[in-house]
């Protein structure tokens, strides 16, 4: 057995892993779009009392659209596409990784809670999980052109 088989058979458990969680990230999204202010409560966030249609509608928005579509949509796309969700997976695990690389600055400055250690982890996973499926089909590639050189 092969380099390039063995990262193949890693390659189904990433994309795997990658539609889990677009899953879990579209629930997330689903969860602030059906009760904005209770995934607000969950960040620590509440919107001013003269403010609380408005806050409704951006938790809707922020929180249940941009997390609900761009996972949803990369999950479906993983499992029907793999080598275009890989694509989109990617994205979606810069953004965890930005989210992770803020909340660590955050933290070594100053802003810790029991919350924001949990949360640096579970941004920083979501991110290795996403960016997983391209990076084995990256090196599925160099695994097949380095054994066609040799």
């Amino acid at each position: 057995m092969n380099e390039a088989h063995v990262l193949r058979a890693m390659l189904h458990l990433a994309l795997m892993g990658g539609v889990v969680a677009c899953v879990a990230g579209a629930t997330v999204g689903a969860y602030a779009l059906v009760r904005p202010f209770r995934a607000l409560a969950l960040m620590g966030l509440q919107p001013a009392a003269d403010q609380a249609p408005a806050g409704t509608v951006e938790a809707r928005s922020r929180l249940g659209g941009l997390i609900l579509a761009p996972h949803g949509v990369t999950g479906v796309v993983l499992a029907v596409s793999p080598r275009i969700g890989a694509c989109m997976a990617a994205a979606l695990a810069l953004a965890w990784f930005g989210a992770a690389a803020v909340r660590a600055f955050a933290m070594a400055t100053g802003a810790r809670d029991r919350r924001q250690g949990g949360a640096l982890v579970l941004e920083a996973a979501m991110g290795v999980v996403l960016a997983a499926p391209l990076w084995l089909y990256l090196e599925i590639i160099r695994a097949d052109m380095a054994s066609a050189v040799t």
